[in-house]
């Protein structure tokens, strides 16, 4: 797991996003947050997690009646669907609490959370930090560069108990 944004909670992390396969963007937002397949399950799910009310809401936006058991299984499908093996290769990152509106419109060339093989992230923060593992911090100020990927030989070994 590697979280990269100012060290200040109420402070908007100005950060540039070089993803592959789409057009390097300038974002603002609370930070960005990295998962690998051993992380999935700690902040990628905790980001992603969606409520049962929620879930519920977005049905009655879109007047689809469920009931509340198809609701809570609709709910359980999609939060389960977000941990993902741990010998995937892929990163995923999301865009904390990504800052859009007609001022700042939501970015046309990035998608807010996404699977990646590999990612760039330019850091255009006054007091930011690149935190690994929710332990070590390491200075992200403005013009630092995080290249993130992973590589097999690098990956953490897992068992699975059946």
């Amino acid at each position: 797991q590697v979280f990269a944004g100012e060290c200040l909670a109420s402070q908007v992390s100005y950060l540039e996003m070089d993803v592959p396969g789409n057009v390097r963007t300038k974002v603002k937002c609370s930070g960005v947050c990295v998962s690998t397949g051993t992380g999935s399950t700690s902040w990628h799910m905790s980001i992603n997690r969606l409520s049962l009310a929620k879930v519920h809401r977005i049905l009655e936006i879109a007047k689809v009646e469920k009931s509340p058991a198809e609701v809570f299984d609709i709910t359980t499908t999609f939060n389960d669907s977000l941990q993902f093996s741990p010998d995937d290769p892929r990163l995923f990152y999301n865009l904390r609490d990504l800052i859009c509106g007609g001022v700042w419109p939501d970015p046309p060339s990035i998608p807010s959370d996404a699977f990646t093989p590999c990612l760039t992230v330019i850091s255009k923060c006054y007091a930011a930090n690149l935190v690994i593992d929710g332990t070590r911090a390491y200075p992200f100020n403005d013009g630092t560069i995080a290249y993130m990927y992973s590589k097999p030989e690098n990956m953490l070994k897992t068992v699975a108990l059946l």
